[in-house]
């Protein structure tokens, strides 16, 4: 005859070790309230059921973080091609990303920025990395 202390703690480990067998992302979305995913390329993000206006057509290994509670989102993609100006104007930046993420820059050390609706987008290395929402000023200087 088991203990009940003896199946708490067989409990424990079995809910442990399923939490650990499914991975970081069961663990971000019920812990930290987040997902992540990565996409190939805009065709995958697509698919993926995401939509980004400002993503350049030849985008390619792109990350999103995003909350499962609120609108923010941050968004990192490789990309040669500059943004379009009829869906991204030059501006200060005046926010900042939610989520951090590898590979980008330092934020609180840009002043410039583009303006692209309710997201700011600032260049990276090799492409660039975006984030949303962004400041009601900053989206009334953009459509200044």
């Amino acid at each position: 005859m088991q203990t009940p202390s003896r199946i708490l703690v067989l409990s424990a480990v079995v809910l442990g070790g399923a939490i650990a067998l499914s991975g970081c992302a069961v663990v971000d979305e019920v812990v930290y309230k987040q997902r992540s995913a990565d996409y190939a390329d805009t065709s995958a993000l697509s698919d993926g059921g995401q939509s980004v206006a400002w993503v350049p057509g030849d985008g390619t290994r792109i990350r999103i973080i995003e909350s499962t509670q609120g609108p923010d989102k941050a968004l990192r993609v490789t990309s040669p091609t500059a943004l379009d100006t009829a869906t991204c104007r030059a501006g200060a930046r005046l926010s900042g990303p939610s989520y951090a993420m590898e590979g980008t820059p330092n934020i609180y050390k840009i002043t410039d920025a583009f303006i692209c609706g309710e997201w700011t987008v600032v260049a990276t290395a090799d492409g660039w990395f975006g984030w949303t929402p962004n400041s009601v000023e900053e989206q009334a200087a953009a459509a200044d």
